[in-house]
């Protein structure tokens, strides 16, 4: 290559790097910042407060700022806030997109209520046992033992098992669930949503127990007695629990249909396993 050839082809990359740097500099900035919530949203006055918060400013680069540290100050600030995403539109646009966190489980430690969503975070804290007593307790598996306050999520032994147990009950449980005109049950087989768990699961327990291969994890699902009064053990919950509760309330379910079919008391089955051993899933009744 000649001298000249070089100078020229060194001068090309130069303009391009300083067309890329000017579009950088220029373009790339941050311009306009949008909340996206729903109008039940519980923190819709805080708006302002939440764009505050994230530290994002317009004039910054919209590839400067970090996202998961933007959600996890939101999330701590916020306790019942979701961030679903926080996104670029356009050229100039950021987006944080957020949504609503719900109850579903709740700790009793030393009278002490710590109300905690489906991923194990706290929502909130109170010593009345009204605001948290439609929730599924799972007083049992956990020993706060520390000073844990709203915005923290829970991080021990069995909370992977209360997460996955939530998407696996929202995937794969079913249940016939109604009345008829007259108040009496009806067979209407759907897919659990929130309000259904709650209605249906009272509380929940972890325990360890002994097979063949030495101590094993278990867990315990107690339906609300006013309505089933059937408990649910599943062994070894850490693996194919999709699979397992698919099954469990599969059994439930034609136990409910054979007790509204055929007037069979539904209260005489008392436990419904669900085994595991060596890979290969059974289940089994219990009569008292």
């Amino acid at each position: 290559m000649t001298k000249k050839a070089i100078i020229i082809s060194t001068c090309a990359v130069l303009i391009v790097v300083a067309i890329i740097t000017l579009l950088f500099s220029v373009v790339f900035r941050v311009r306009k910042i949008e909340v996206l919530v729903a109008e039940d949203f519980e923190y819709i006055q805080h708006i302002d407060s939440i764009v505050e918060l994230s530290g994002i400013e317009k004039g910054d680069s919209v590839f400067a700022f970090n996202r998961e540290s933007i959600k996890n100050k939101i999330e701590a600030e916020y306790p019942y806030a979701r961030v679903e995403a926080i996104s670029v539109v356009g050229l100039s646009e950021v987006n944080i997109r957020l949504s609503n966190r719900e109850g579903f489980y709740y700790i009793n430690e030393n009278n002490k209520y710590y109300l905690l969503d489906e991923d194990c975070k706290v929502l909130h804290v109170t010593t009345d046992s009204d605001k948290i007593s439609r929730y599924i307790d799972v007083s049992s598996i956990f020993n706060i033992g520390q000073e844990v306050k709203s915005g923290d999520f829970i991080k021990q032994e069995n909370s992977d098992i209360c997460i996955n147990l939530y998407k696996a009950l929202y995937t794969n449980a079913t249940l016939n669930i109604g009345q008829d005109a007259n108040g009496n049950g009806k067979l209407e087989e759907k897919h659990l949503d929130r309000a259904d768990m709650l209605n249906v699961i009272s509380n929940i327990e972890i325990n360890k127990v002994q097979d063949l291969s030495g101590a094993i994890s278990e867990l315990v699902i107690k339906t609300n007695s006013s309505s089933y009064g059937v408990t649910i053990k599943i062994v070894a919950p850490n693996k194919n629990l999709d699979k397992k509760i698919n099954m469990a309330f599969s059994a439930l379910r034609l136990l409910v249909e054979d007790d509204l079919e055929n007037g069979t008391d539904l209260a005489k089955t008392n436990v419904i396993y669900i085994n595991d051993i060596n890979g290969k899933i059974t289940n089994m009744y219990k009569v008292k």
